[in-house]
């Protein structure tokens, strides 16, 4: 089993299963097994997910399928309970959309991993007023 989820992670298609790291470290989970937990754990932790691993989310906003780049995660500045991730919406339905959106994670339904990796987007700001202290960010590199 091992060398299974270490040829898809290698072949870059473990992605859609879970966490390669979990597999990889020998947690004598499959990467089917994974998966389902993580799905458990709700739209927050797919968002956190995402964040450490530069992944693509989709989910159902307001009716409509979207799929983001979330950048930042945590409870708003405004002290009313609510979790909001901070992402760069990639489509919104059918469109393709290109613009920095804010979500009230609650509100979002059946997120999950989509394949793929992605880079910060342009315009991307650490200093963020909405979630002033967030509980999974992007890491920006300087070069």
């Amino acid at each position: 089993m091992r060398l299974f989820s270490l040829l898809l992670c290698v072949m870059g298609l473990f992605g859609v299963f879970g966490c390669a790291a979990e597999a990889v470290e020998g947690r004598n989970r499959s990467p089917l097994t994974v998966h389902r937990s993580r799905a458990s754990e709700g739209a927050e932790g797919v968002f956190a997910a995402a964040i450490a691993g530069r992944r693509p989310v989709g989910f159902a906003y307001s009716g409509v399928w979207r799929v983001v780049w979330p950048h930042r995660l945590g409870a708003s500045a405004e002290g009313n309970g609510k979790t909001l991730v901070r992402c760069w919406e990639v489509r919104r339905g059918d469109a393709a959309t290109g613009q920095w959106k804010l979500f009230d994670v609650a509100k979002a339904s059946g997120a999950r991993l989509l394949p793929g990796r992605f880079a910060p987007a342009a315009g991307y700001t650490p200093r963020d007023r909405a979630i002033p202290a967030p509980s999974a960010e992007i890491e920006i590199t300087k070069e």
